[in-house]
């Protein structure tokens, strides 16, 4: 004779996860945005004042030369860490991307005001060896009007 075993599962039985996923999901997201705003050295780049320029909506590439929090450079390309030695080669890489019809885009150069132009030289040489042929330099457009000092 064989006995039967009834379990009776009541919902208390089960762990529902989901609000654990969502909520695991909702920190995974949070970090993310969070360690890339952290990362992004193009927004503590003291631009060069000048009054003369014009508003550009699209930079195509753009190189950012910084000051780190050590004090020492920091070359960014399009947001991503680069050492001028990889500059050149991921410029070439990317210059067919860049080609619209017969025209490229420019590639943009933040470089921090503190900087001499003997420190920037060296990434105006590397854009030239990979074959750019329009660089813009960006700015910020001081207080004083055109002609008044």
């Amino acid at each position: 004779m064989s006995f039967r075993h009834f379990h009776h599962h009541s919902s208390a039985d089960k762990i529902n996860v989901t609000p654990l996923i969502d909520v695991v999901m909702v920190l995974i997201v949070f970090y993310l945005i969070v360690g890339k705003l952290a990362t992004d050295s193009s927004a503590r780049v003291e631009l060069p004042r000048t009054p003369l320029g014009a508003q550009q909506q699209d930079r195509g590439l753009v190189i950012s030369l910084a000051i780190d929090d050590q004090g020492q450079q920091a070359l960014t390309l399009d947001g991503n860490d680069i050492t001028l030695d990889q500059l050149t080669s991921e410029l070439t890489l990317r210059m067919p991307e860049l080609a619209t019809g017969t025209q490229s885009q420019p590639v943009s150069l933040r470089a921090d005001r503190r900087f001499s132009f003997g420190e920037v030289q060296p990434i105006v040489a590397a854009c030239k060896a990979a074959g750019v042929t329009s660089l813009k330099l960006i700015t910020t457009r001081s207080a004083t009007q055109r002609g008044t000092p």
